[in-house]
Formats: C-alpha cells, structure tokens, sequence
C-alpha cells in the first residue's frame, strides 16, 4: 500500500470528486490523508469513510496586521502578557472588593472597635454613668489627646485613610484617561493605517492566503511524509512539486478543469498568466502522472506543454438504479405544485454567473405550458438579478427557485423533472471544454438532456442520443431545442429510454478503475 496526500485549497466539506478518489484509493487499501482548508463550518481533523482530512487554519499575515491596527492596545497587552489569545484579555475579572476596598472595610471596622473601646474606658472613670458626659465626641477627643498610643494610632489611620483615598481618586482619573487615550488610538489607528492598509493589501488577499497554506501545508507534510502527494488542481501543485524535490516522493496532478483558463470575475493580468503558466508546465513534466477530467483538455495540456497526454477520469457520479434513491411524496410538482400537464424543466448546481440563466429564462418567457425550476444555491445579489429579470420578462408563474435539498432527496426532485438542461456559456476555454458533473446526474435521474453544443457534451449526448443541445448565446436556439423536448412525447421517451445504458458507461464505478489503475504502475514504478 502507499501513504497518499491529497492537497485541495477548499474546505474538501463538499468537493465530490476529491472526497469520491479518497475514498476509492482507501477501498483499495492505501492510507489517504486530505489537507484542505479549515473555516467556520468544519473541524480541524475529520475521519470519513475510511480516509482522514486535516484542515489547517490559516492567518494570513496581511490579516494580522489589519486585525492589529483596528485595536491596537489589546495586541500589546496580549504581547505583553506573553499570550497568543485575545480571549484572555478580553475575559471577564472575576467580581471582588479588590485590595483597596478591602483595606477601607477593614480600616472603618478598627474604627469603629476603637471608639467603642474609648467610650467603655471613659465610662470606667465615672461612679455613676449619670455623671458622665453626654458628648461622646468629647470624650473621644479628650481621651485622644490625653493618651499619645491612641493619638498615635488615630494619626495612623488617618494618613493611611487619606493615601487609600487618594489612590482611589487617582486609579479613577487613570481609568478614565486611558479610557479616553485607548479611544483615540484606536479611531487614529483605524483611520490613518487600518484603512490604508486594507486598500493596498486586500487586492492581495489571494496570494498571502495562498502563501499562508503553502507554508503550513510544506509544514505539516515534512511532519508527517507520504509516499505519493496528490494535488488537486493548479492551485496546489506548487506544493507538490516541491515535496517530491525535498522527499524524492511520487507526484499527481489532478487536474479538474483548465485552470488556465477558468471562469473568473477579473481575468488575471499577463505576469500572473505567465507564472501559473510556468508552474504548470514544470509540475506537468515532473509529475508522475496527470488526471484531468476530459479528452478535450487532456489534448490542449499535452499540445501546450508537449507531454504525454493525460489520463481522463471524468467527474461522473456513483451508479444508480433506475428511480434508485427516489422517495414517495418528495418531487418538485408536489412541493411547488405544478401541475402534471405542464412540461418541467429543470436546472441543478450552482446559480452563478456565466451558467447561461439569463438566456433560459428569456426562453422560458416565451413558451406556454412549462415550469422552470433552478435547483440548487446561489450568491444572494446574483439571485436578486434573476428575480429581476424574471420579473421584467414576465415570467413569474413559470419559474422558481428551489433548494438547496438534502443530498440524499436529490434523485427525488431531479426524477420529476421532464428534462435536464445544462446552459454552460462559452466565455472561456475552460467551459467550452467541460464535461459538467450535472450532466452525468440528468444521465444517472435517468432525464433526457438539453445541453450546449460544445464539444465534449456534443460528444456525450450525440454517442448515446439522449437529448438536444443548443447555441447557449442565442435564445432561439434554446426555445427550438426545448419546444422540441416539449412537444414531441415519443422522442423524449427515447430519448430517456437511451439513458438507461448511458447511465452504465458514465458513473464513479467505471471511473474508479481507472484511478486504481494509476496507482498500481504507481507501485510497480516505485
């Protein structure tokens, strides 16, 4: 068997491709460990079916330095007190009088004993308590005055009385000043270098993270080797290479999409391009072995970086049986009451830009008797575009958003659905040379597909005629293909019937084989 360690810049809660290769390989019998990254919604070490995950926390040094300045005086008292923890500063004092208090109660008790003991002794002096004087205040002070012990004692307390008190007074008035300082340092500090500070950094914030888990990561694998360092896509494989160069350990790069060339808000600048460049030519020539997740982009990185071409596991789900995890009562017509006679199409996955949605929506507008359902999450001001645009076609009553659902009622909803749509845009390379795992899910719901006409989907529906695809940009293509899902039931029901044997050749058990394959020449090179 071999240790793997398999590095992935996420929090590895959901990544189903990541968590579906531990698993095989545990099955197999090696020992995988997963580093990922930990945030608020996972634990630091997480054992899962077999295989490990250790998450490492991560403080960017741009973030401490924020952080630092937008209270600065807390900082320094935790450094100063030695201790790495803001909590221990932060912490509630316990409540007690304090030694000032302490020492004023003891202070009026003596006081009290001492008059008490001034009076007895001065009625002693009297035969009959008749003829004693009436003024207590006078018999103190004359006995003070008459007796230097206790003139001595009542001189003593006074000065003390009187330093207590005075400390009392000057510990408030430095109470409040410090009070008054800490409040101006902090607006200063948050004004004249915090904000400045996350202007020039935070642009930057990608790269100290990285930095931060490369380090930690480089850390804790020097702490605990492997055999073979699997890296999950370009982000990580810097890591990787620099481990099989320290350990002279087994290299995979596992590529998931063409990272190059990926969907991004703000496409990288020309020297950022060139270094992920340089990176991934030098891990595609030193890894012992590269996966990707499609022909089309296993063809480009051994064009571009001429090696040999890479292994293809597709990101295709687990197997399942025809209406296989689908639950009586749980369907999409059922929970937003769609009626059977109107045609139900659905999308599943991220709502996110550069998916096509926009485009879907204005074709729906335009088609009686349907429903549109976008199952899945999404950011929340993407949505509100959405909502928007719905409302501005029109289409309140044809379309909804639903979820996100359990994982394990999934099949459920997808199942009472007519179709599946995947309306992928052309907008970079990476897209146009995808495979979604969405589409391998329509397969495996056993829904007839719709799909943009790209060539490795192309290939996937046109092989095993399971449905339509469609120029994602043109809106009328997507109301031809849909019209002709919707219109004709007995192409829909071939078309449905086909996925029964597509269902066999796309799934996590064929792929499997694969991965196995690769580490057993893994064992045989070592």
């Amino acid at each position: 068997f071999l240790k793997i360690k398999m590095f992935v810049f996420n929090n590895c809660a959901n990544d189903a491709r990541v968590l579906k290769e531990a698993k095989t390989l545990t099955e197999a019998g090696h020992i995988v460990e997963i580093v990922a990254l930990l945030d608020k919604k996972t634990v630091p070490d997480e054992e899962k079916e077999g295989f490990s995950i250790h998450r490492l926390a991560l403080n960017p040094v741009h973030l401490q330095l924020i952080r630092f300045f937008g209270n600065p005086l807390k900082f320094a008292l935790a450094y100063l007190k030695g201790s790495n923890s803001e909590t221990e500063i932060t912490a509630p004092k316990k409540r007690g009088r304090g030694l000032f208090g302490s020492v004023v109660m003891r202070m009026r008790i003596w006081n009290r004993k001492l008059r008490k003991k001034i009076i007895a002794n001065r009625q002693a002096q009297f035969e009959h308590p008749s003829l004693m004087h009436a003024d207590n205040r006078k018999l103190v002070l004359s006995a003070v005055f008459s007796s230097p012990a206790i003139l001595s004692q009542v001189l003593f307390f006074a000065v003390a009385y009187l330093v207590f008190r005075s400390y009392r007074l000057g510990r408030w008035v430095v109470i409040k000043s410090y009070r008054y300082i800490k409040i101006g340092i902090q607006r200063s500090a948050k004004f004249l270098i915090q904000k400045p500070l996350k202007w020039l950094l935070l642009p930057w914030h990608k790269y100290f993270t990285y930095h931060d888990f490369y380090r930690k990561a480089m850390s804790w694998s020097t702490l605990h080797p492997a055999d073979v360092y699997h890296c999950h896509d370009l982000n990580t494989l810097k890591i990787g290479i620099e481990l099989k160069r320290r350990q002279k350990a087994l290299l995979v790069y596992d590529s998931h999409e063409l990272y190059l060339h990926k969907n991004r808000i703000f496409k990288p600048g020309r020297i950022k391009q060139m270094i992920l460049e340089r990176i991934e030519r030098k891990g595609m020539n030193l890894a012992d072995t590269v996966i990707t997740v499609g022909a089309c982009i296993a063809e480009w990185m051994a064009e571009k970086y001429k090696v040999t071409t890479p292994t293809v596991i597709l990101n295709a789900p687990k197997f399942k049986e025809a209406n296989e995890g689908v639950k009586d009562g749980v369907s999409l017509r059922s929970a937003l009451n769609i009626p059977q006679e109107k045609f139900l199409l659905i999308y599943s996955g991220g709502i996110t830009f550069n998916r096509g949605l926009e485009n879907v929506i204005k074709a729906v507008s335009q088609i009686d008797d349907i429903f549109f359902v976008m199952l899945g999450y999404g950011n929340d001001d993407y949505l509100a575009s959405l909502r928007k645009l719905i409302i501005d076609e029109e289409a309140q009553d044809k379309i909804s958003f639903y979820g996100p659902v359990p994982h394990a009622e999934v099949a459920s909803y997808l199942a009472s659905a007519d179709c599946g749509i995947a309306p992928i845009m052309n907008i970079c390379l990476s897209y146009y040379f995808c495979a979604p795992n969405k589409l391998f899910e329509f397969v495996q719901a056993r829904l007839p597909v719709l799909a943009s006409n790209f060539p490795e989907m192309q290939k996937v529906i046109d092989d095993n005629d399971i449905g339509l695809t469609f120029d994602p940009a043109n809106v009328q293509s997507i109301i031809d293909s849909i019209m002709s899902m919707k219109t004709n039931d007995e192409k829909r029901e071939y078309y449905r019937g086909n996925t029964h044997s597509a269902a066999m050749n796309y799934n996590w058990r064929v792929e499997e084989e694969k991965l196995k394959a690769i580490y057993n020449r893994l064992i045989e090179a070592a």
